[in-house]
């Protein structure tokens, strides 16, 4: 079984949350989910990791603090396991653009867009973790994330045997 380690970036804004489009390059789907990405050699830590993927997805410099969700699943198709951290953003910097995808990436050709978007609109998309069209999420954003929370362990679907790190949760 492999292992893969992935930070993310919440970036919220009253009722808006920063969100990153992506594509599948083979069948067309479309999902959104919270800059971030996998863990590198590179990086010293799971902050820098989000620090570095919120730059490249958004163009936003960004100022993490402490981590407020972890998620864990097994992606059956591949036999991964993913470890995901997502972290609220304290404060950012900068203009938002897709321009800092490296050239020749996976990212560059999947991400397509990145859009705040308003909590309603989230019910009407796919979007992943799922947990973010629910009520407690929302409520957590609004009371600053005050707590680090356990969201779940689960079995995921790959895309179309694509290494990504989002399918449906079943519980």
């Amino acid at each position: 079984m492999k292992h893969r380690v992935r930070a993310a970036g919440l970036l919220i804004n009253g009722e808006n949350i920063l969100l990153v489009l992506h594509r599948h390059p083979e069948n067309g789907s479309e999902w959104w989910i919270p800059p971030g990405g996998g863990l590198i050699e590179e990086d010293d830590s799971i902050f820098q990791t989000a620090q570095r993927e919120i730059f490249e997805e958004t163009g936003l410099t960004a100022a993490l603090s402490r981590i407020c969700y972890i998620r864990e699943f097994r992606e059956t198709s591949t036999n991964i396991y993913h470890l995901e951290f997502f972290m609220p953003v304290d404060a950012y910097t900068g203009e938002i653009t897709l321009d800092n995808i490296p050239k020749g990436d996976l990212d560059d050709g999947i991400i397509k867009a990145v859009k705040w978007l308003h909590r309603t609109e989230l019910g009407d998309l796919v979007v992943y973790p799922e947990w973010m069209v629910e009520e407690w999420f929302w409520q957590d954003a609004n009371a600053g994330f005050p707590q680090t929370k356990y969201t779940d362990v689960g079995v995921e679907e790959t895309i179309s045997g694509v290494e990504l790190p989002i399918s449906r949760h079943r519980k």
